[in-house]
């Protein structure tokens, strides 16, 4: 397949690590794959008032999300589509893909 992105070997060797250290650290996150999205997962209930259900549960689906883009993007970097722009089809910066190695969209296409 024809590679369309302006990286160079060694800085898709840098951004597949990024990516997989960032799996590993969702991995090793307390997010069971069983436990049902929308619901709280470990709220202290021993407090009076217990405000931070609604923070873990935005929590846990923004873990989620991540995670999934992560495995997203080693998909493509797998099938040489990474660091492609899923909309216009044009190179992601190298700048933009280091700090969101995830990201499927340039700047103009996705938001900063």
């Amino acid at each position: 397949m024809t590679r369309f992105h302006d990286l160079t070997p060694a800085q898709l060797r840098d951004l597949e690590a990024e990516l997989r250290y960032e799996l590993a650290r969702l991995e090793r996150s307390s997010i069971p794959e069983h436990a049902p999205i929308g619901e709280p997962l470990s709220v202290d209930t021993t407090t009076e008032t217990n405000d931070h259900g609604g923070l873990a549960v935005a929590l846990e689906s923004r873990a989620r999300a991540r995670h999934a883009h992560v495995l997203d993007a080693l998909d493509r970097l797998a099938n040489d589509d990474y660091g492609i722009c899923v909309s216009c089809r044009r190179a992601i910066p190298y700048g933009r893909l280091m700090v969101m190695p995830e990201t499927s969209y340039c700047r103009n296409c996705g938001g900063a």
